[in-house]
């Protein structure tokens, strides 16, 4: 409660400083972190920590291809010192949007030896999504897992909290190659079609279609999927997660071109690139896949969580898991 206080108490600091850039009221403040505090209290779900025992652990589990972009050249080195943690073989793919940039990239791979990498320019729209869909479109096919990252600073952020939340996705996605092990032995099972952390404590509260709902329902149309306004699934927020190939086989298919995403606004909301994190999960289920959320052992929150001994108890630690959710 006292770093709630603190944190508040920073936000007022810079909406005095700055209002123009900080239009949330003090009433719609307090009102946020108050609904923070009781959604974190009454969170049921019901996670599986990691990293848990994996016997053979080292054997690589398939092709792997780690698709990143990477707008911001100063959070590089962050995603590299991540990156590399990966136990298995894995093909490194960079997206950003300048040749300067571009160069840049390279030469910061080569220089910290890292094999098998690939970066290629990509417009200025569709944030990270873009990229990863279009630019990278022909990746997936010649892979059976990927991750997905970008380097996450969400400026609009008045909490301050983007930093944080970058830290948080990058370890719990590949905070030591136990963790990255676990994931894969929860990736290995066939209900499974994608694994990503459970929420930022600070999203709690977003994580509700809000502006995001008319979007995500023209998307949702085009794929054939039915979605509710009053039951926005779970997602990989702040779209960094570990997958199977197949499970954006529908969106590849759609054969989106960047003239689809309006050009960068600053904008957060009711865009398509939003939709397309919100309608991950629905997409993978409508193929029978579940997202499978985590979470670190480091990490004490109020949470129900699921300590798995060995890889023989994953099977039952999903059900039990997928029996929480259907409840």
């Amino acid at each position: 409660m006292f770093h709630e206080i603190v944190r508040i108490c920073r936000t007022l600091e810079r909406k005095f400083k700055d209002p123009a850039n900080n239009e949330m009221s003090i009433t719609m403040m307090l009102w946020y972190y108050w609904l923070k505090q009781i959604q974190a209290l009454s969170w049921k779900k019901v996670l599986i920590e990691v990293p848990f025992p994996i016997e053979n652990s080292s054997e690589p589990p398939g092709r792997i291809a780690v698709i990143v972009h990477c707008y911001y050249l100063d959070l590089l080195d962050e995603l590299i010192d991540h990156i590399i943690r990966i136990p298995y073989p894995y093909r490194l793919l960079v997206s950003t949007d300048t040749p300067e940039k571009q160069s840049a990239i390279e030469e910061k791979l080569e220089a910290r030896k890292v094999a098998h990498f690939e970066v290629r320019r990509a417009e200025n729209r569709g944030r990270d999504i873009a990229p990863k869909y279009i630019t990278f479109r022909d990746v997936y096919a010649e892979c059976d897992y990927f991750l997905h990252l970008h380097g996450k600073k969400s400026p609009h952020r008045l909490d301050g909290a983007g930093d944080l939340w970058r830290k948080y996705l990058l370890h719990s996605l590949l905070g030591s190659p136990e963790i990255i092990a676990s994931v894969f032995a929860l990736l290995k099972d066939p209900r499974i079609g994608l694994v990503f952390p459970d929420p930022y404590e600070p999203d709690l509260p977003q994580l509700r279609w809000a502006a995001n709902y008319e979007v995500s329902a023209a998307l949702a149309n085009r794929l054939g999927i039915k979605i509710a306004k009053d039951n926005c699934p779970l997602y990989p927020a702040g779209s960094m997660f570990w997958a199977k190939s197949s499970v954006v086989r529908p969106l590849l298919d759609l054969n989106l071109q960047f003239e689809d995403f309006p050009p960068e606004s600053g904008r957060v909301d009711a865009v398509p690139s939003h939709a397309m994190e919100w309608m991950i999960a629905p997409v993978a289920l409508a193929q029978g896949l579940h997202g499978q959320r985590t979470i670190t052992a480091n990490l004490q929150r109020p949470r129900k969580t699921i300590q798995v001994q060995s890889a023989a108890q994953v099977p039952e630690a999903i059900t039990e898991c997928l029996r929480n959710e259907e409840g």
